[in-house]
């Protein structure tokens, strides 16, 4: 994209009504055309718009600049907006006015009023244009090119000017203006106009100025009428580019005329200036000055080499991530629940650093395996293009000794080693150095933690760290900060639901090394299915998909999802390890799970030294006769995408959980393998203690995955039938969840209405509700590291309650897996578990709030009393606002469940189970709503309704699960829609505004 930056200056209008019909104003147009293309233009005049500040003056330019606007918009095709300041002949004296002695007697702050009153006649004009509005000293504007964002800062340099131009060093400006002259945190460029030059302004005001406007990419200049173009690196590496305007005088009987224009590529690192000058004998514009000047502020920039360090990616997909990056969804930390129905808006780049600019901190959560580390380097990276100076800090940067001696150890490893490099850094801007500080909370003494923060906030930069997600599921919590709705300083990182996922599988496509554009489509289809019928097997955070994308993009098979994904898996590690091990293959990969199994279950650490490593080999190598050499062994696993090592190059790890997780479970399997094949008395009386372990502590770490790992390896029904057993017992001693009994009635308190018809905006709004809670359901428990739990949590009643639900939706997974190679026995044992155990999850869950229903109301209401008391809240509004969570919460409960287990093989199955309550049968409807066959659901729900019509609460239930059916297929026929309204399901009333919607759907199509 090329832009013009066109400065004109120095107009010094006198009213004549040749100055608006110049040739000049034509002849300059024609020399801007003549740069070639240009995407946009922007018109800056630095002052000394009049010559005397008489109002047929003001008119006069007026006119003139209206004239340039017009023509260049019309000969380029568009808007061009203009950003004036005045100058010195701008501001209206008489002879009579204070001179320069009174005005250096003055107190100038008291009479900064009195000077702008001065100045009536521009600001008339100014404020047409929409410049200076709001401040008639100072004012900014963002001029936003489709993407590039142009700051723009306007300073009013005119009060303090005397009609004798002996008013140098008398100018002046307060300190609030250093607000104005920042660089504007979510801006690209930024450039500052003024007519005087600093050296015009007393002491502290050239200082401030001096200092600040070095900061700028550009900085224009009038009042000397001297073109000319300086690009100035100060001692400390600020870098900017001080452009001079020249007189552009439209008086025929005046021949001094010229003015400059900026050719700004937003793909290139420099710009080009041009000066044009007025020859009056060929009446033309002609460059008389050519030069290119850098585009980047700082000569103070991270080196080559560190940014290819920290923006490396090792799927060897591209040379850096960045080149395929998709920026999560990120939205304000909130409740679990967004009881009205709204969720807060994703936060983009802009956004990001507009936030931490007024707030200092953000903090940035989310799951395992979320991406926190990729986007705390990909917002590094962006950050110098923002114009601030990064430092990045992980856990193996930060030690104990002095924390300035720290941050000059970072500094030096980014920016290089240089002379005074650090006291350089240093004195920039507060406001424009920020610290990206990842897994904050791997710093285990808060002291620690309160010490590095206090230090980068004392010392005026700004921080954004990574930190884990906490546990929180608190109805009451909930409710609180619904009440408050309080802004928190935190974002947390979404997985990539349909719309990130589809953007990242373009993406990915299109590298170079790919090259499968049109294969989008098919690997898009691929992963839906994925998603939905085999919902967590594969992580929905960017890591665990990329894996998945490779291996769809690089071959050919169309399979959606009958392929087994632990194939999928394998094949991608295969792959990597045929090309880097060659006919070492089946030892290295038998190799790594002793060691996975080494580090899990003898060392619990998530890494090992080189020694180490090597001393397993050794062992290794001794069990099987083999001969594997410890550095090639290394070096295979690090290119083959497997290990990673430590940025010391000492310690080594698994590249990420799922791989970890994946050769635990294939030792595991080897195990027991090699003991079910053994005559009884020759098998290890201890081979299922690891199973065992990993089984009893599912809600930890990544026992999750290698159980999973294990019933996709193993492929039998003993496992499954295991994790139902387990599911069963730890819910032994809790009732179902029972709406017909209305064994928790508080729940039933919630709003019986009858949902409508979804529009457009509708479903935008409750799918980015949904996501926010399906984040909470995927991610209910983090901790620091896979092993940082206490041993003692695993018998505690609310972990019970979680591993019975991680159980269940195990089975789910599996029921979906392994269709076809079950046996009814073992069908009947997992459909008992996936009807009673959700309804039993659900009961343990909220019968403490039935408890103390009481005592939580009245806590509610004294909440309310001390920091909402405007909100007007009654106790019933209370005691709905709990039940409608609570129902929030059992619905989404039950969707997991048959989220996992239901599709069009498996819904015949879970259909083969008496449905003995409203409970059963409103989870059996939820399954076949995941189905996707709307015909089949409506009918169903029809049924169901005709059955409850005298139960407000579950016709309520019933018409909830509609409404999300068409939030997620919106190309549902029309029939089913009508059907819906019909059998009173859905509300009649959006009827209309539904057909309407779908009638301008169909029409934008």
């Amino acid at each position: 994209m090329r832009i013009a930056l066109i400065q004109i200056s120095d107009m010094h209008c006198l009213g004549y009504a040749q100055e608006s019909k110049s040739d000049r104003i034509d002849n300059a147009i024609a020399a801007i055309k003549a740069l070639g293309h240009l995407d946009h233009a922007v018109l800056f005049c630095s002052g000394d718009l009049t010559d005397h500040a008489h109002s047929n003056e003001y008119k006069s330019a007026q006119r003139a600049l209206g004239r340039f606007l017009t023509n260049l918009g019309a000969a380029l095709n568009q808007f061009i907006p203009l950003i004036v300041v005045p100058g010195n002949h701008d501001i209206a004296l008489s002879t009579t006015d204070r001179g320069i002695t009174e005005i250096q007697r003055w107190i100038k702050n008291d009479h900064i009023g009195e000077e702008l009153q001065r100045m009536s006649g521009f600001f008339n004009y100014a404020n047409s244009k929409k410049c200076f509005l709001g401040n008639r000293l100072y004012d900014t504007k963002i001029i936003n090119y489709d993407g590039l964002k142009i700051g723009c800062c306007m300073l009013n340099s005119a009060p303090f000017s005397t009609l004798s131009h002996d008013d140098k060093e008398a100018h002046y400006f307060p300190g609030e203006v250093e607000v104005a002259l920042r660089r504007m945190p979510t801006c690209d460029f930024m450039v500052t106009i003024m007519h005087h030059s600093y050296e015009h302004f007393e002491w502290n005001s050239r200082q401030l100025l001096k200092k600040a406007l070095y900061g700028n990419d550009l900085v224009f200049y009038g009042h000397d009428h001297v073109s000319e173009g300086l690009s100035i690196t100060t001692d400390n590496g600020t870098h900017s580019n001080i452009i001079k305007g020249g007189k552009f005088s439209l008086n025929p009987d005046d021949d001094d005329c010229s003015f400059n224009t900026i050719l700004l590529d937003s793909t290139a690192n420099h710009m080009n200036l041009y000066e044009f000058v007025w020859h009056k004998d060929s009446k033309i514009f002609s460059r008389e000055k050519e030069m290119v000047i850098p585009r980047f502020r700082s000569a103070i920039q991270p080196t080559e080499r560190y940014l290819n360090k920290l923006l490396s990616e090792r799927s060897n997909l591209s040379e850096r991530f960045t080149d395929y990056y998709v920026l999560p969804k990120l939205v304000p930390d909130g409740g679990l629940f967004q009881g009205d129905g709204s969720i807060p808006e994703a936060l983009d780049i802009d956004a990001i650093f507009e936030a931490v600019s007024k707030a200092k901190i953000i903090s940035i959560s989310g799951a395992s395996g979320a991406g926190k580390t990729s986007l705390l380097k990909y917002l590094y990276a962006i950050s110098i293009k923002k114009g601030f100076f990064p430092l990045y800090l992980e856990q193996k940067d930060y030690h104990d000794s002095k924390i300035e001696k720290l941050f000059q150890g970072l500094y030096e490893d980014q920016y290089g080693e240089s002379p005074d490099g650090f006291e350089a850094y240093m004195q920039k801007d507060f406001s424009k150095r920020i610290v990206f500080v990842d897994n904050i909370d791997m710093i285990k003494s808060e002291k620690a933690r309160n010490n590095l923060t206090d230090y980068i906030i004392r010392k005026g930069g700004l921080l954004i760290y990574s930190t884990k997600e906490p546990l929180r599921l608190d109805l009451v919590d909930v409710v609180k900060g619904r009440i408050l709705d309080e802004e928190q300083g935190s974002l947390e990182i979404v997985p990539f639901y349909k719309g990130k996922r589809d953007e990242l599988v373009e993406r990915i496509c299109q590298l170079p090394r790919i090259n499968q554009s049109d294969r989008a489509s098919t690997i898009t289809a691929i992963l839906d299915y994925i998603v939905q019928c085999q919902a967590s097997f594969v992580s929905l955070q960017p890591g665990a998909l990329i894996p998945y994308i490779q291996f769809y993009a690089q071959n050919a098979s169309d399979d959606k999802g009958t392929k087994s994904l632990t194939i999928v898996f394998e094949t991608n590690i295969r792959q990597a390890m045929i090309t880097y091990a060659k006919d070492k293959i089946n030892p290295y990969l038998s190799a790594l799970e002793a060691i996975a199994h080494e580090m899990y279950f003898e060392r619990r650490t998530v890494k090992l030294s080189i020694s180490d490593i090597e001393k397993e080999l050794i062992k290794y190598n001794k069990a099987h006769l083999g001969n594997i050499e410890t550095k090639s062994f290394i070096s295979a696993c690090k290119k083959a995408g497997i290990f990673v090592e430590s940025e010391n190059a000492y310690d080594i790890s698994f590249h990420d959980n799922n791989t970890f997780a994946y050769f635990v479970a294939k030792y595991i399997n080897r195990e027991i393998e090699r003991n079910v094949n053994r005559e009884i008395s020759k098998q290890d009386p201890n081979y299922l203690n690891d199973i065992t372990y990993v089984m009893n502590h599912i809600c930890f770490g990544i026992n999750n995955t290698i159980v999973l790992f294990l019933s996709y390896i193993r492929s039998n029904t003993r496992i499954i039938i295991d994790i139902a057993s387990k599911a069963s017992e730890l819910l032994v001693d809790y009732p179902e969840l029972n709406f017909d009994e209305n064994n928790l009635p508080f729940i039933s308190r919630s709003t019986t209405k009858v949902e409508c018809v979804p529009d457009h905006k509708d479903r935008e709004k409750a799918t980015k509700e949904v996501e926010k809670i399906e984040k909470r359901r995927h991610d209910l428990i983090e901790f620091r590291n896979i092993f940082d739990f206490n041993e003692e949590d695993v018998n505690k009643e609310k972990y019970k309650v979680l591993r019975a639900l991680c159980y269940v939706r195990l089975l789910g997974r599996m029921l979906v897996d392994q269709y076809g190679n079950l046996e009814t026995e073992d069908l009947e044992v997992m459909l008992n578990v996936l009807y009673e155990a959700p309804q039993k999850i659900l009961y343990a869950a909220l019968k403490p709030y039935q408890e103390h229903y009481k005592e939580i109301i009245d806590d509610l209401e004294k909440y309310v009393a001390d920091v909402a008391p405007e909100e007007r809240i009654s106790r019933t509004d209370l005691q709905n606002m709990l039940s409608n969570a609570a129902t929030t919460l059992s619905l989404n409960v039950m969707n997991d469940i048959a989220y996992n287990s239901s599709n069009r093989n498996t819904i015949g199955v879970l259909d083969h189970v008496p449905l003995t309550n409203s409970n059963h049968k409103i989870h059996n409807l939820m399954m076949c709503e995941n189905v996707g066959n709307s015909d089949a659901f409506v009918e169903r729900a029809h049924v169901l309704r005709e059955e409850y019509d005298g139960n407000p609460f579950i016709c309520h239930l019933i018409s909830r699960i509609a409404q999300k059916h068409l939030f997620y297929n919106p190309q549902v026929d029309m029939r089913v829609t009508d059907k819906l309204i019909s059998y009173k399901i859905l509300s009649p009333k959006a009827k209309k505004a539904a057909l309407l919607e779908r009638q301008k759907e169909k029409f934008q199509k």
